[in-house]
């Protein structure tokens, strides 16, 4: 079997020569040492053929870190993905990584995820190395450093403040994967005192990372506000953010529903295993009325919410009235197109009591204000029915007709 592999790997390096490699090389999972690392280094920079090195899972150190550095200072290389993950660089392999993402423009996908890249909390050096490359760098859009201990229980936040404030000035930073490494409520306050705006970020992965409700309130300012002005999902699932140890506090939450409120970004937000009661659930029902964005969001782990199915359900029809806008706005529906019961997505968004979505099926993409559905309902028929006034009242101040009779 050994002798397999270092026939592999001595084909590889011929390969990587001569320019003839595949465009994805998969050396995970045991496949490849420190030392196969430094004699690929060599003929990285030169190989234009290849495109994707994965080496998750091979027990790599500092050394391999060190060495695919050297390969990736230069502006010729031609790589798009580094898959890493997996094994102990540390943070001796992360500075030098750092240092080469300064000038890097090729990588695209980075993903370093368990590497121990602060040496179990003993130095943040690297963390903080990472923020000031990622200011400078303009070509990742995918960054997973989860799982790495960023700042142990001992309160090291100096790596947390370098990342969130090279946010602001990353132009091209996509997908940002944090989750499971302690930053805690201290953490989400500085990411909220310091990303100001960001243009670029569409996912951010904060699961598992022991915010509590003291975190969940500083996320929900950030999203309020509109801090991350093109994020379209987040995830805080295994948070606490109700609180633990039965001590549940929903308030946070609460402002977390209302930060939804007339956002327009966001469609996928994962709140399982926080303790979400009735009372955030009604929370985020309210909230979902006033959006049109939001098609997907979360619940579960234990959830009281989830016996209730009355809140549950106008969940559900509220995110898939989003989505049936969503399909509309990306052109893939048209905006009148009837269901099996010949309704509208205008009336799916009066049966949501979704005020955002009538206003904006009418005013934006056009609906038919009085088309009418299998029992001749019209919209403003159908709102009335529900005795849901403010929709009867968006309905009424756009000229709905209220004369058309339904079937009876």
């Amino acid at each position: 079997m050994a002798d397999d592999k270092r026939k592999v790997i001595q084909e590889l390096l011929v390969s990587l020569r001569d320019d003839k490699t595949e465009h994805v090389v998969d050396l995970s999972h045991g496949q490849v040492t420190d030392e196969d690392i430094v004699r690929m280094a060599v003929f990285i920079p030169r190989n234009i053929s290849m495109e994707r090195l994965l080496c998750g899972h091979c027990a790599l150190t500092s050394k391999a870190g060190q060495a695919l550095a050297s390969a990736l200072a230069t502006r010729h290389s031609h790589l798009l993905e580094l898959d890493i993950s997996n094994n102990t660089i540390r943070a001796e392999g992360l500075l030098a990584i750092s240092e080469a993402f300064e000038w890097n423009t090729s990588v695209e996908i980075l993903n370093l995820k368990r590497n121990e890249l602060t040496n179990d909390g003993d130095t943040v050096e690297a963390i903080v190395a990472l923020g000031r490359a990622l200011e400078k760098n303009d070509g990742l859009t995918y960054l997973d450093i989860s799982d790495n201990n960023l700042t142990d229980f001992l309160g090291k936040m100096e790596g947390i403040a370098a990342l969130s404030a090279a946010l602001p000035r990353n132009q091209c930073l996509q997908t940002l994967n944090m989750a499971s490494n302690v930053i805690g409520p201290a953490g989400a306050q500085i990411m909220s005192d310091c990303i100001i705006s960001n243009n670029t970020l569409t996912s951010l992965d904060l699961s598992d990372n022991h915010f509590g409700t003291e975190g969940a309130k500083s996320i929900a300012s950030l999203l309020a506000r509109g801090s991350l002005n093109a994020i379209q999902s987040v995830n805080l699932a295994h948070n606490d953010l109700c609180g633990k140890y039965g001590q549940v506090d929903e308030t946070a939450v609460i402002a977390l529903a209302g930060a939804l409120r007339g956002h327009t970004t966001l469609t996928e937000l994962n709140l399982i295993d926080n303790q979400v009661n009735r009372a955030v659930g009604l929370a985020f029902v309210e909230a979902l009325r006033f959006n049109t964005s939001l098609t997907s969001l979360g619940l579960g782990g234990g959830d009281p919410i989830l016996g209730d199915d009355g809140i549950m359900d106008s969940i559900r029809q509220c995110t898939a009235s989003n989505l049936c806008i969503k399909n509309i706005t990306d052109g893939n529906t048209d905006v009148d197109a009837t269901d099996n019961k010949r309704r509208t997505a205008l009336h799916h968004a009066v049966l949501a009591h979704s005020v955002a979505g009538v206003e904006k099926l009418i005013d934006d993409l056009e609906a038919d204000i009085n088309v009418v559905d299998a029992k001749r309902y019209t919209p403003l028929r159908q709102a009335v029915e529900l005795r849901y006034a403010p929709c009867i009242g968006a309905l009424l101040s756009r000229e709905a007709n209220i004369d058309i009779a339904d079937r009876f």
